[in-house]
């Protein structure tokens, strides 16, 4: 090995949009100072991108026969990891390798001009090669830190849109999770043992079986051969769905764009394939599709929330990871290949992060259809606001489904974003009350009403909303790679529906002005904690309660069903299967669930917590309760409780104030608040009121109860 030179820097070939880099490790001995090869070749420039999903033969127009030499495979693992924090950066001596053979059939090293020298690598990759070396994992990698030279504005600005080839040709894709201890790494071997023991309590013949596992009494735990909850092993799964990765924007698309495992699995009416990948946990591995199967397991089995306590942190938070993933990759098992909607896109990525702000929408142009990406044509060198209303504008007209005016509530707002646009470099702070998928699912009962909020449409008739865009999917040929733009194809042309406003930032809306808030009872602090349960928790959750019963016994007509028209407000109407918080609900249309009977026994409970000075198990919740209660924990959190001069109650956001005026839209989903601030008009955020969240205020425009009006919202 030649002698390196610690001050020599690495020479990359010139940037070019064909090029394509691959690395291998060198497998030398413990102790030995890192280095690698560097291959570089090219993409066939006969391999058109729109025909890329179809044609996986001849990926390389060269340099295949050098990387089977090298590892006896043609093929090569992509590799998906966060960088890390860490400002340290530690050095990687790299040669170059030819994309050919000599005569003897040898790869050439380090050919002439010599290019050899180091780059500067962070703390979390270095990790990753160490534990490779150490495991003679003898692969070629593709890795961005190493294949993209960073130094280079110009080398990133053509290998950053190859990453979807990249990843999407990978032979497989390893996600590094980072270093664990040998106790941890041992831990995380024994998930597929764990895996199967709850496979075994979720496959039982009934209910009764699905009900086994009781947190508060640990004994259960070992009836169903499942560790201990005192194990190490709980402590590391909750530790390692915390991990940065997670959380991370990039990470996302480079798990659903990769390729298929052979096997599918059942979900429901559809068939789901998993991602060819294995995740990488200190020195151990198991395949994607177990943590799959542990994440499902536990939130069927209630556990999401006894899991999130053995941390300090949100879990249920980084488990929508994993749920976004899946229904894009859902999206992605189209027979014609992809058929990807933006608001599928969106409500994915919008808890993730990324470490400029432009690149939470950036990063998600490598799953848009490439028409979409020629259309937008936005660029990480434009400001973060302009990126921002550019997509956002583009959203509204061509995604009806999903309404950005209700996604606007954030921790952080961008200076200059208009109010109607998020924030998408921050995360949300309430689940949206109005969302898609208008309907039932196929596996609830005939009797439970699951329509989500319709106030400004109907699932049929005169105010019905455009087909969802993934139902025309199937009719299209391979939407996500296609060679034509669909510019217009799903906008719904209808001049009442949000519209942009030429050369401006602003959109109009159409619809009706209906009530103005005159009474506000700030936010419940209880339902941003952890443990909603806990003995201060339900102190602080008992005087917000009370607040607010009063002031809805203030605005509430004699003779109104008091309790149960409050009891649905509080929770949004939302009720749910699970007794976690989940994001699968429904909402009681029919009126078919007795909220204030739910009610009144979760105000037993808080009496009885109240009465002990100290907290009680939920155990003594019946299930009903407990599932109210979780709804109750997750509607209320960041939103006020409001009562308006006509004599309504609802919730609002956490920035909502008197004078602020109530309308309803047109195609959106639920009631909204607007406030004038000098001579312009704000979005204040969604709001939920009983008696207008289903088309009532349609029907009171018919019966010329009310007028409609247009606003230009800044």
């Amino acid at each position: 090995m030649e002698v390196q030179d610690a001050t020599k820097s690495f020479v990359y070939d010139a940037p070019d949009s064909r090029l394509f880099r691959l690395f291998h490790l060198d497998l030398n001995d413990e102790g030995e100072a890192l280095s690698g090869r560097l291959l570089t070749t090219r993409f066939p420039g006969t391999l058109q991108d729109q025909y890329k999903t179809f044609i996986k033969v001849n990926i390389l127009e060269h340099g295949l026969d050098v990387m089977e030499a090298m590892t006896g495979s043609r093929d090569y693992t992509a590799l998906s990891y966060s960088w890390g924090k860490e400002p340290d950066r530690y050095p990687l001596w790299l040669v170059t390798v030819a994309n050919k053979l000599d005569k003897g059939e040898n790869p050439i090293i380090n050919a002439e001009p010599d290019r050899s020298g180091n780059i500067w690598i962070t703390a979390n990759l270095r990790d990753f090669l160490l534990q490779m070396r150490r495991q003679k994992l003898n692969h070629f990698l593709w890795i961005d830190a190493i294949c993209i030279a960073q130094q280079l504005d110009a080398d990133k600005d053509v290998q950053i849109p190859r990453m979807r080839d990249i990843y999407e040709l990978a032979g497989q894709v390893w996600v590094w999770l980072g270093g664990a201890s040998s106790a941890q790494s041992e831990c995380f071997s024994d998930l597929p043992l764990v895996n199967n023991s709850l496979g075994v309590i979720l496959d039982g013949p009934g209910p009764k079986d699905r009900q086994a596992l009781d947190t508060w009494l640990f004994s259960t735990f070992s009836e169903v051969c499942l560790p201990h909850p005192s194990d190490l092993f709980w402590q590391t799964m909750s530790q390692l769905l915390t991990l940065e990765w997670w959380r991370r924007l990039w990470t996302l698309q480079e798990l659903v764009v990769a390729e298929n495992v052979a096997y599918s699995k059942d979900w429901g009416t559809s068939v789901y394939k998993p991602p060819k990948a294995a995740i990488l946990y200190g020195s151990h591995r198991v395949e994607w599709d177990q943590i799959e199967l542990f994440v499902s397991a536990i939130e069927r089995l209630g556990l999401g929330d006894w899991l999130k306590s053995r941390q300090a942190v949100d879990v249920s938070e980084d488990l929508h990871a994993l749920r976004g993933l899946f229904e894009i990759r859902m999206c992605r098992l189209n027979q014609f290949g992809w058929a990807v909607p933006l608001d599928t896109l969106l409500l994915a990525t919008r808890r993730r992060e990324a470490t400029k702000p432009q690149d939470m929408v950036i990063g998600m142009l490598a799953m848009m259809d490439r028409g979409t990406i020629r259309k937008l044509a936005l660029s990480s060198s434009m400001p973060t606001s302009q990126v921002f209303s550019i997509f956002g504008q583009y959203y509204i007209q061509h995604e009806p489904r999903e309404c950005l005016l209700n996604h606007v509530a954030t921790q952080d707002r961008l200076p200059g974003l208009p109010s109607w646009c998020p924030d998408f470099s921050s995360r949300e702070i309430t689940f949206a009350i109005g969302t898609r998928w208008f309907g039932r699912n196929a596996d609830e009962e005939d009797n439970q009403g699951v329509h989500m909020p319709c106030v400004g449409f109907t699932e049929k008739g005169s105010w019905a909303i455009p087909k969802h865009r993934l139902e025309f999917g199937r009719l299209m040929v391979n939407l996500f790679t296609a060679k034509g733009g669909y510019h217009g194809m799903y906008n719904t042309g209808n001049p009442r529906s949000l519209q942009p406003v030429e050369r401006s930032n602003a959109i109009r809306a159409s619809g009706m002005s209906l009530d103005v808030v005159t009474s506000v009872i700030d936010c419940n602090a209880a339902a941003e904690s952890i443990d909603f349960l806990a003995f201060n928790s339900v102190q602080q959750t008992h005087e917000w309660d009370r607040q607010c019963v009063q002031l809805a016994r203030q605005t509430l007509t004699e003779g109104s069903s008091g309790f149960d028209i409050y009891a649905r407000t509080i929770t949004a109407n939302r009720t749910t299967t699970s007794t976690t918080i989940s994001d699968e609900a429904w909402y009681d249309r029919e009126a078919q669930v007795d909220f204030a009977g739910q009610y009144l026994r979760f105000q037993q409970f808080i009496q009885a917590t109240l009465h002990a000075e100290t907290t009680i198990s939920p155990a003594n919740m019946d299930a009903d309760t407990l599932r109210f209660t979780q709804c109750l924990q997750q509607m209320s959190c960041q939103r006020r409780f409001f009562a308006t001069k006509g004599g309504r109650i609802g919730l609002g956001s956490s920035n909502m104030q008197v004078g602020d005026e109530l309308v309803v839209f047109f195609f959106c989903p639920t009631p909204y608040l607007l406030r004038q601030v000098k001579q312009e008009t704000l979005v204040v955020g969604e709001a939920y009121v009983m008696g207008l969240m289903y088309g009532e205020a349609l029907d009171m425009l018919e019966r010329g109860e009310v007028k409609e009006t247009q606003w230009t919202l800044a």
